[in-house]
């Protein structure tokens, strides 16, 4: 499953520009929250960054925002996403970890 479903949905996305002329300046008004929801694991998680949500990590231009899940694992499969977003680029990396199991979770 996992090289048949190698795709995530992206649902209710939102992006708000930061304000001023600095990267400080943007990085302080700037925000993004999305789920996403793994069709390999079937895993949703809600990502958000902005410093109204207390995530602000920033790496080569990439706003790094904290991820947590939305609901139940239905593989068992531990998912970890690390995402990243460069509003410059409009652009949205996805990285997904996971623990190959099987459906009824006997096995991890």
């Amino acid at each position: 499953m996992s090289l048949s479903y190698i795709y995530w949905t992206v649902h209710d996305f939102t992006y708000r520009g930061g304000e001023g002329g600095d990267n400080l300046a943007e990085k302080a008004t700037a925000s993004f929250n999305l789920s996403l929801t793994s069709r390999t694991t079937g895993v949703r998680v809600r990502c958000h960054w902005g410093a109204g949500v207390g995530v602000t990590e920033y790496s080569d231009g990439n706003m790094i925002p904290e991820c947590v899940p939305e609901g139940p694992d239905p593989l068992h499969s531990d998912s970890v996403f690390r995402l990243r977003f460069n509003a410059t680029a409009k652009t949205l990396g996805v990285e997904q970890r996971w623990v190959c199991g099987d459906v009824a979770g006997t096995y991890s």
